[in-house]
């Protein structure tokens, strides 16, 4: 299907939702204005006075803030009533959310920017969630319930956050219970696929000085099927098995051709998340808490499905069956088998704040105990097969402390430790259903890292109307104790170490109340992982040497109150990215062997746009969008696709008495290389959907809630098939 056409289902999409949305709501919203009863939304949303910290590390509100930073509140969140926290994430400004498997998802992640997560910094109460293994995000381990809020600031902010704060940081923040009477909350969500997020969870302030917050989360789904079993091999002279028929015959991205044979079938999944937070007031301004989260999640695939068949009509999952070209494909249950995986990850976060003295201490451990995949040749997991198992650990603390030296002065300083380690081991198992039935180890490797970083902050006003940010971070990285262990050898890297320092300086202008500008320059790095530094499979050779990504960001914004009901955002951004860590061959007799190195480098430009308007106390309203173009280098020189340049989000809300309806809608733009075709495996197609919600409260304690998600059931890849049209009916009781 051509872009043109696609393009005007989506307008004519949009036309019609909108009319849909209109027609069923309107009459009962056009009574509403006159009775009024429906609260005031002071989240933030239509006002820019919602206080913020994460841009800068100090208290401001969004309109004083030199940067672009969304705020999702624990309202948005109940509001949409989501089963994962991407789904949180996928209508803010500028994310791009690629996770087509939802619960089940174990590789699938955000971008911000064109950046992926290992260049985005997620903090959990202060805590970095980034896998010290590669620098990805386990979303499945971070309880929806416990958020009171997400900020987002998007942009280099590595002068006060480090490595990996190259597109911008997110931050995830719980809260601490209000209520002196026991708040118990009981919710489950079912859905398409057998599909279920259900949970308990108690809070209580006990005293002027003791809180607590206990829960727990179940989710699991069967999934849907998203893989092909295929080859793309010109095939054998002979059948080797019985000889069926049934092949598909498909294309690849480049146009060759692609033969299915099946799919290994539904990609399902299931998490549980206990957590436990404390929090003790010494005072008014002085309180220390703790929060404790354990998430256990695994992932499989289930029911394999064959389109291969023999002459009497029954199903073949090993045989063969004759390719257009006149050969055979020569197939065993292994092509329908798939990965068997696990991950267990403990997040601690413990922290002391003196917000009289703006004096901030915090510690933190992010443990993914256990990380790791299995796979196997036959569909009975009690058979032999293989495992890759990679845990890993970060700890962190750091201090911070804030000065109002003048009225017009604001200086902040801190200190930050972290600590990183992980370990990966190739095992071949007597069951590849069962992890731990390891008959050899084919190899271990691992290593560790120290960061020692000190970082300060000066904020001036100039003047009413100017001011100005500036602010220098310098940390001091150290790798070490770098191994890689095989019976065939042994290697010991050097330690290495590097320093890096990252400036920023902004400039804002508040031209009145109502309009701001900001104008800003930062520099930012992301560290190679650990994983990138050691391995040594054979496939790949170890790289000690290498060097972080450095990324320099020009942006200027304005932030503008067109009314009391109306806000708008835009900002322009250019960033240049040297010494990016691709993958190369090494050249020598070993041709097929791979490393890491730092050969490559990126230019990003782009624009974020966003705009809110509250047409009336039922009606409220969004659009925003983000235009990115990139091109990155290596040698000759080619443009990179691994970012959509055009996202688009559109969404209405409507709230009155017991009721609540939201429709939204996004828009992403292809990421296929010219020339490429969309609509097969492994491609990634434009797509536009639209989701509905809508919520009755039953009463003052209980409320249900429906969403379609896909309402089109469009059909698009995102390497893998993403998910049609699903249902998902919630029942929320609180007492």
């Amino acid at each position: 299907m051509g872009r043109c056409v696609r393009r005007r289902q989506f307008l004519h999409r949009l036309i019609m939702l909108s009319s849909v949305f209109l027609f069923i709501f309107g009459a009962s919203g056009a009574g509403a204005a006159e009775k009024g009863s429906i609260e005031q939304k002071d989240d933030g949303v239509y006002q820019m006075d919602s206080t913020v910290i994460t841009a800068t590390m100090t208290e401001k509100t969004l309109f004083e803030v030199p940067a672009n930073v969304t705020v999702i509140t624990s309202k948005d969140i109940q509001e949409k009533n989501v089963v994962t926290v991407t789904d949180i994430l996928k209508d803010a400004p500028g994310i791009f959310v690629e996770r087509p498997k939802g619960i089940a998802d174990s590789s699938g992640g955000i971008q911000i920017r064109g950046f992926g997560e290992s260049s985005i910094l997620v903090l959990y109460d202060g805590v970095p969630v980034n896998s010290a293994y590669s620098g990805s995000v386990d979303w499945s381990s971070i309880p929806i319930d416990t958020i009171d809020r997400i900020e987002i600031a998007k942009g280099a902010a590595s002068s006060l956050y480090g490595g990996r704060a190259v597109g911008g940081v997110i931050n995830i923040i719980t809260a601490a219970p209000e209520n002196r009477d026991p708040k118990v909350k009981v919710y489950g969500y079912y859905g398409t696929n057998n599909t279920w997020r259900r949970g308990l969870s108690v809070k209580q302030r006990l005293n002027d000085k003791f809180s607590y917050y206990l829960g727990y989360e179940h989710q699991s789904t069967d999934g849907f099927s998203n893989k092909v079993s295929s080859s793309t091999s010109s095939g054998s002279a002979n059948p080797t098995k019985t000889i069926g028929t049934g092949l598909v015959v498909s294309s690849k991205v480049d146009g060759k051709p692609r033969y299915i044979i099946g799919s290994p079938g539904n990609g399902a999944g299931e998490s549980d998340i206990y957590n436990l937070k404390l929090n003790y007031d010494f005072d008014k301004d002085k309180n220390i808490s703790y929060s404790y989260t354990h998430n256990k999640f695994k992932y499989w695939t289930e029911d394999p499905v064959t389109y291969i068949h023999d002459a009497e009509g029954n199903p073949l999952y090993a045989g063969s069956v004759q390719l257009p070209n006149g050969k055979w494909y020569n197939f065993s249950e292994s092509a329908f088998t798939d990965y068997y995986g696990r991950r267990t990850t403990d997040i601690h976060a413990l922290r002391y704040a003196d917000n009289k003295n703006n004096f901030y201490l915090n510690f933190g451990v992010t443990d993914t105990k256990e990380s790791g995949y299995s796979k196997g040749s036959y569909f009975d997991g009690t058979t032999p097969g293989s495992d890759v198992s990679y845990p890993s650990r970060v700890l962190k603390a750091n201090l911070l402390k804030t000065w109002e030296t003048s009225e017009k002065n604001t200086l902040t300083a801190g200190i930050d430790w972290q600590n990183q380690r992980m370990t990966r081991t190739s095992s071949n198992l007597a069951h590849w259903h069962d992890h731990d039935s390891i008959t050899s180890v084919n190899y271990v490797e691992g290593g560790k890292n120290d960061i020692f970083a000190l970082f300060l902050q000066n904020d001036y006003c100039i003047n009413d109307q100017w001011e100005l940010y500036a602010g220098v971070r310098f940390d001091h990285y150290k790798n070490y104790d770098g191994y890689h262990n095989s019976p065939e050898k042994t290697i010991l890297y050097n330690e290495t170490s590097y320093d890096e320092i990252s400036p920023k300086i902004a400039l804002q202008y508040h031209a009145d109340d109502e309009t701001s500008y900001y104008l800003s320059y930062g520099h930012s790095f992301n560290p190679p992982s650990i994983y990138q530094l050691y391995r040594s499979d054979g496939t790949y050779i170890g790289n000690p040497n290498l060097k972080p990504e450095i990324s320099d960001t020009f942006e200027i914004g304005m932030k503008k109150k067109i009314n009391d009901k109306t806000v708008m955002n835009l900002s322009l951004y250019h960033t240049d990215t040297d010494d990016m860590i691709v993958t190369e061959t090494v050249p020598g007799p070993d041709s097929d062997q791979r490393r890491y190195n730092n050969v490559d480098n990126a230019e990003r430009k782009g624009l974020d746009f966003d705009i809110s308007h509250k047409f009336s106390d039922q009606w409220d309203g969004y659009i925003n969008y983000s235009r990115e173009w990139m091109t990155s280098s290596e040698g000759e020189g080619m443009t990179s696709y691994i970012s959509p340049e055009h996202i688009f989000h559109a969404g209405i809300n409507y709230h009155y008495d017991k009721w609540s309806a939201s429709l939204t809608t996004e828009y992403v733009s292809t990421r296929n290389a010219p020339g490429d075709i969309s609509g097969v495996y492994l491609s990634y197609d434009e797509f536009f959907i639209a989701n509905i919600g809508i919520a009755y409260q039953i009463s003052p304690d209980c409320k249900a809630t429906f969403n379609v998600s896909n309402l089109f059931d469009e059909e698009y890849y995102l390497w893998y098939a993403a998910p049609g049209r699903t249902f998902t009916l919630g029942l929320v009781y609180e007492f």
